[in-house]
């Protein structure tokens, strides 16, 4: 055995002697199915939302997230705000879909407390999510500011 000769090596080559005995003597390279299409970009392009009505939130959530959409992004003299770009029609589709369903997420027990290096962990859904939030700081603006907020005025809370 040589100086560059170790069991490492040995054990290496006998592994890649066994694959391509196994293959039959031969490698071969696999394509990606052409059953699905593929486009470059694809997977990171959102659905186009159509319609102007709201599928998932209810008549309240729908006005409370337009004024908080344009409380954040508010139209001006450069552009439309978030409201005008339709931004809580695009949540409302999402939290009818599947992200707002969890669907590709794990969301079975059990429910042991994580460490703060998880991550972002709740049982909740992002749609139940969404929705609870909105209850909660609609709540909290109903008995803060009572009698002070006007329907117009309500993106001040």
């Amino acid at each position: 055995m040589g100086p560059n000769f170790n069991r490492r090596s040995l054990l290496s080559g006998g592994i890649l002697a066994g694959t391509v005995a196994l293959a039959g003597g031969r490698a071969e390279a696999r394509s990606i199915s052409r059953e699905v299409p593929w486009t470059a970009g694809d997977a990171n392009k959102p659905t186009a939302v159509t319609g102007r009505d709201y599928e998932f939130l209810s008549q309240a959530e729908a006005v409370f997230l337009e004024a908080a959409v344009s409380r954040l992004i508010p139209a001006d003299d450069l552009g439309p705000g978030a409201k005008e770009a339709g931004v809580a029609l695009f949540v409302d589709r999402q939290l009818k879909g599947a992200y707002g369903s969890a669907q590709n997420w794990y969301m079975q027990g059990p429910w042991a407390d994580g460490a703060e290096t998880q991550g972002y962990q709740s049982r909740m859904t992002p749609a139940q999510l969404y929705s609870a939030a909105i209850e909660g700081i609609d709540d909290h603006c109903r008995k803060t500011f009572a009698g002070q907020i006007t329907a117009s005025s309500r993106t001040r809370c």
